[in-house]
């Protein structure tokens, strides 16, 4: 064990000062639409936190069609239903974007809810981040510890349907910009391929 070398995965950080201050309350699910990544329970937990104030909008990106074995169109359906009332006007699903305008869309966000059940070192949370944009993640098996500090650049939920975040806490992080600050200090590509270079 004593030989092992742990080593993050890395994003492109993009320079803080392009990113605006977020406006309006947007929140995103980026990935698969599935069991595993819990899209249904993070529509959910929109609904039940953050649907009554008017000005928060969720926006769910992720392919619509894929031959992917964890794609299932009926799943896609039940998520639609539960979500039926909000449809195109709180609550929209954009299918999949590309990398500009999944930046574009990270621009905009505040938040992103990512309660999935198990992952690796989830990309998605590490990029979103770099965009300032705070996360609502589920404790992925320890995996969110490794990112996150716990309400201080981001929030871990045991339990999303026993635990609301404030919009005022989210504000609070945002403003500071302190994901973005975590993401340089620990997640920048550059300091990770500095790592992998030395023990080359």
């Amino acid at each position: 064990p004593d030989k092992i070398i742990r080593i993050p995965n890395g994003v492109e950080m993009y320079n803080g000062e392009e990113i605006e201050e977020k406006q309006g309350n947007i929140f995103c699910i980026v990935g698969m639409i599935c069991k595993r990544k819990r899209t249904l329970e993070g529509i959910q937990y929109f609904i039940r936190n953050y649907s009554k104030y008017n000005n928060t909008k969720l926006f769910i990106i992720g392919p619509l069609e894929s031959n992917l074995p964890e794609f299932d169109q009926e799943y896609i359906k039940k998520c639609r239903l539960v979500a039926k009332e909000y449809l195109n006007k709180q609550i929209f699903f954009t299918g999949k974007l590309n990398k500009v305008e999944l930046n574009n869309m990270y621009r905009k966000a505040k938040s992103l809810i990512f309660l999935s059940k198990k992952e690796g070192m989830p990309n998605v949370v590490l990029e979103a981040m770099s965009f300032n944009v705070v996360p609502i993640v589920s404790s992925m098996d320890g995996v969110s510890q490794e990112i996150i500090d716990n309400e201080i650049d981001g929030f871990i939920l045991s339990d999303p349907f026993k635990k609301c975040i404030p919009i005022n806490c989210i504000n609070e992080i945002s403003e500071n910009k302190l994901c973005i600050k975590k993401i340089k200090e620990k997640f920048d590509i550059k300091r990770v391929v500095n790592k992998y270079e030395k023990i080359y």
